[in-house]
């Protein structure tokens, strides 16, 4: 659960959801500068701005650290407006609604963007709960390692999710009725806390963002355990209440990457710790996280997977 992807060039505005500018803009000759405009990946990486996205994504929040407004500039003043225009016409149409000239320069800032980690299992995508079976972002394969390669989403869900069917298909035995039966609900759903649970989702984003994002270390690690439990405190009735129970798996499952966090003191892939900021083969293990049960690990199969 620790190992999460970072897209390093969101647009950054104080209102709009996260919208991602592709990495093809960075191929297309684009540069990341700062507020004074002075380039900086070119000298972070040999690659420059097309260096790997965890360390793009680190390079501009380092970046910000340095200065009062909290993004950076993609540049493409120096490229032809025409043909940037006619190679990005989606991004140049959203970009303009929200007021922003994209063969000018672009305000951006890391998101996070993909769960590598997740529910454990199989190569069928079958979890350790009977007739429970995941695939896509959700699950936790072993195929993406610690940072996702572009375009291996896709591959997974495909592969995996067809996977899952077949072996449920033949799991799970084929007695579901039609819906006709009257069932009796397991859970209330109380609309006054639905506005309650929105501001609980940021409050606990800003947690993870401040507590658990692009740069980690053992102390904000910490301080982020404590927040959510006070969270919990305050928003956790126990009552049997859909958003009740949502808000607690949302507390629930940001503990559970910060306590991967705490556990991994090294840094690898979409993981990066400041205390800790280099590899450690002592480390190369999954850390897994089960109810009723102390955090363990288990090793990494580094063998031949031409069986998948």
């Amino acid at each position: 659960m620790e190992f999460i992807q970072f897209h390093p060039t969101s647009v950054y505005t104080e209102s709009e959801k996260t919208y991602l500018i592709s990495e093809a803009v960075r191929g297309e000759g684009a540069h990341l500068v700062n507020i004074k405009g002075e380039r900086f990946m070119i000298a972070i990486h040999e690659n420059g701005e097309l260096a790997p996205r965890d360390i793009v994504a680190r390079s501009i929040y380092k970046e910000i650290q340095k200065q009062k407004e909290p993004f950076v500039y993609l540049t493409l003043n120096h490229l032809d407006p025409e043909k940037i225009k006619k190679r990005f016409p989606n991004i140049f149409a959203k970009l303009s609604t929200l007021g922003i000239n994209m063969c000018e320069r672009i305000p951006v800032a890391p998101a996070a963007h993909y769960m590598v980690g997740g529910i454990k299992t199989d190569t069928d995508g079958e979890s350790s709960l009977k007739n429970l079976f995941v695939c896509g972002e959700l699950a936790s394969t072993g195929v993406m390692g610690a940072n996702r390669l572009a375009s291996n989403s896709l591959l997974e869900c495909l592969v995996f999710g067809y996977r899952a069917i077949e072996r449920s298909r033949n799991a799970i035995p084929s007695t579901i009725k039609s819906g006709e039966e009257n069932f009796t609900p397991l859970f209330r759903i109380d609309y006054s806390r639905k506005g309650e649970f929105a501001e609980l989702s940021k409050r606990v984003a800003r947690i993870l963002t401040t507590n658990a994002g692009i740069v980690r270390n053992e102390e904000l690690l910490h301080n982020g355990l404590f927040r959510l439990e006070a969270e919990r405190i305050m928003y956790v009735r126990e009552d049997n209440e859909i958003f009740d129970l949502v808000g607690e798996n949302l507390i629930i499952v940001a503990e559970l990457i910060i306590k991967s966090a705490m556990m991994r003191r090294e840094s690898r892939g979409g993981h990066y710790r400041e205390d800790f900021p280099k590899e450690n083969e002592t480390f190369i293990h999954h850390i897994i996280q089960q109810r009723g049960r102390e955090i363990f690990t288990t090793p990494v199969d580094t063998g031949n997977h031409n069986k998948l």
